[in-house]
């Protein structure tokens, strides 16, 4: 394989297309299922010699022959669909199940004033005095003649977006003044042990100044807690990666900052939110602000995204690009399009279509951190445990959290929780036993290879 790579179309492939072209067309699939897992910067030539082959080569010779063509081509088309979890792969970010028809959404509904462009929240979405809503008609009428989805649909997305916009600016005063924006928190949220920390979430990261919490409830455990506790989800009917960029696509284009953190990325100190804003809003914004572990790899389980025309064009232009190359894991391809630092597949295309001047802002591995380590656990704004399993990681969460101690009363009530979590005493008690959990990882950080 190595050598085919090299080689190119001259010397022996070149000869193998004149004596066996079915037979190069299987080792093309071979090549191109090996790239796949991994190593995607080198898939476009192997995609265009199959390509090329599946056009010359008569369909009546192919299923004529004894290779094993169209089952490999199957197996290609089958990465990052297999359910590598249930095989004991931990380290899932590498690969996620995705399937087309998970994303329901037409690019038209994500970007419903048009692409590539920001419109102020206000435009779209007002309240009166006694706390209703209500939608600019444009916007409602494209609602009504969308196709009527419970789950995963475009009527309740908005929906859904509208609460924790309202959340934002009646309850978190963003977006009042002149010239600002509401800011939203977003998390995905699939299976018990995270829906379980759905409502303490809310209320630690409402105790560092951000109520306006939105949750892709992406199964029924998840859904449960949202009725039983009336937090603000949207039903994606399906568990997809690629949900977190879809509302925050939408959210952008409508003018609306996200932050986007993992359950197991938990606020450690009460200024949080003013050090991501203060990196992003200078004299010339940012228009993303992202992890790394050590400068270098993007973390996609935090990131904050700033409501703007860049920001909005940027994240349809990588949705689109996550949906046609089904192979890609979410994590490179962000790293690739944001910063530049790795490569991906067929990447021309989607950096022709990027705004000209995308503006990103690395935040510091010591103040927004992770498992790789940081420098002074006094300064850990956000603490994210990744590389981190199983019940070590249940363990972690939770210390960090500040779950412990929580009676049952507490942990099954949204006003006690709330009290709780807002109070000053507690707030100091949870913060000593965070940083008391956290301090194995306060070390060197090694260079990450990234994947």
């Amino acid at each position: 394989l190595d050598a085919l790579i090299a080689l190119g179309e001259e010397g022996p492939r070149a000869r193998a297309r004149a004596q066996c072209p079915i037979g190069l067309l299987n080792l093309c699939i071979l090549e191109a299922v090996s790239l796949s897992t991994m190593h995607t910067s080198g898939l476009d030539a192997s995609v265009s010699c199959i390509e090329g082959l599946m056009r010359e080569v008569p369909l009546m010779a192919l299923a004529g022959s004894k290779w094993p063509t169209f089952r490999m081509l199957q197996m290609l088309w089958q990465m990052n669909k297999f359910p590598y979890r249930e095989y004991g792969y931990k380290n899932i970010n590498r690969f996620v199940q995705r399937f087309f028809s998970d994303l329901a959404l037409t690019p038209e509904e994500l970007t419903p004033f048009g692409a590539g462009i920001t419109v102020p929240w206000y435009s779209w979405v007002g309240f009166d005095e006694n706390g209703g809503t209500e939608l600019d008609q444009r916007l409602h009428d494209k609602m009504t003649k969308s196709p009527l989805r419970l789950h995963g649909g475009f009527a309740p997305l908005v929906m859904a977006l509208a609460a924790v916009v309202r959340e934002s600016v009646l309850r978190d005063g963003r977006g009042r003044e002149e010239g600002s924006r509401p800011m939203i928190r977003v998390s995905l949220v699939h299976g018990e042990l995270w829906a379980d920390l759905m409502l303490v979430s809310a209320a630690r990261w409402a105790a560092v100044g951000l109520r306006a919490s939105l949750y892709m409830a992406m199964d029924e455990a998840a859904l449960e807690k949202c009725r039983e506790f009336h937090l603000i989800c949207y039903s994606t009917g399906v568990p997809n990666i690629l949900h977190k960029y879809t509302i925050t696509t939408l959210a952008t284009h409508l003018g609306v900052d996200v932050l986007y953190v993992d359950l197991d990325a938990v606020p450690m100190g009460p200024d949080t939110l003013e050090r991501i804003v203060s990196t992003v809003e200078v004299a010339d914004p940012f228009h993303l602000a992202v992890s790394t572990h050590n400068y270098d790899c993007l973390n996609a389980g935090v990131w904050f995204a700033r409501g703007s025309s860049s920001t909005a064009r940027f994240f349809i232009v990588f949705l689109e690009y996550l949906q046609e190359h089904w192979y890609e894991g979410d994590q490179r391809a962000f790293n690739a399009l944001a910063t530049g630092n790795v490569s991906v597949s067929f990447m021309e295309e989607p950096r022709s279509k990027l705004p000209p001047r995308l503006r990103v802002a690395v935040l510091s591995p010591d103040e927004f951190a992770g498992s790789s380590g940081f420098a002074n656990r006094e300064e850990v704004r956000i603490f994210h445990a990744y590389k981190v399993y199983g019940d070590e990681k249940a363990a972690l969460v939770d210390a960090m959290y500040g779950v412990d101690g929580l009676s049952e009363e507490t942990r099954h009530s949204r006003e006690l929780m709330w009290k709780w979590a807002l109070s000053p005493d507690a707030q100091a008690a949870i913060r000593e036993g965070a940083l008391a959990a956290i301090s194995k990882y306060e070390k060197p950080r090694p260079a990450s290879r990234c994947w």
